[in-house]
């Protein structure tokens, strides 16, 4: 073990692992605390998080609110588990690959093309290393297909006979970030 290297860590790192040990002590508390205390921790806590996020440097504000983005984005396309995939869909009942991260983008005030070459050269996408990666960012398989990172593989429309869900990683995709 190298004692003498300092671990650096960007702002915007740091900012989101100081919120995400307050809320893990949140949890940690609450599961031993009455219901009426359990209450006031809760706001005391909301308060102090807000109060390490406005003075956490600026890039760490803005990561934080890009994961929690993503992160609500990706829910809201869970959502739609189990429609059929039709090509060129966009919703609200049949979606293809692009179509349904279009639509999930926008409901979220982001637009996106539809279509994956389009994305792909929109200017509005970043390139993200494989161990970089995260919930809601995109998968794109050179540029014919387009699927939503999970906690444990992809999530999105796949081909046609398929219906809009969940499946494994497989392939070697490239990782996408909504700017």
């Amino acid at each position: 073990m190298d004692h003498g290297r300092v671990l650096t860590m960007s702002a915007a790192r740091r900012g989101w692992l100081i919120a995400a040990l307050v809320a893990y002590a949140i949890v940690l508390v609450l599961a031993i605390t009455s219901p009426a205390k359990a209450a006031t921790i809760r706001a005391q806590a909301s308060d102090a998080q807000a109060t390490l996020m406005s003075a956490a440097h600026p890039a760490a504000r803005q990561a934080t609110a890009r994961h929690h983005l993503k992160w609500y984005v990706l829910k809201w396309a869970e959502t739609q588990a189990g429609d059929p995939y039709v090509y060129g869909g966009a919703g609200p009942n049949s979606y293809d690959c692009s179509g349904l991260v279009m639509r999930a983008w926008s409901r979220f005030g982001k637009s996106l093309p539809h279509n994956t070459v389009a994305m792909l050269g929109s200017g509005r996408l970043y390139h993200v290393a494989w161990r970089d990666r995260a919930q809601g960012d995109l998968l794109f398989w050179g540029t014919s297909h387009v699927e939503f990172v999970t906690q444990h593989g992809s999530f999105g429309a796949h081909h046609t006979g398929t219906l809009v869900g969940w499946r494994g990683l497989y392939g070697t995709p490239s990782v996408y970030r909504v700017r």
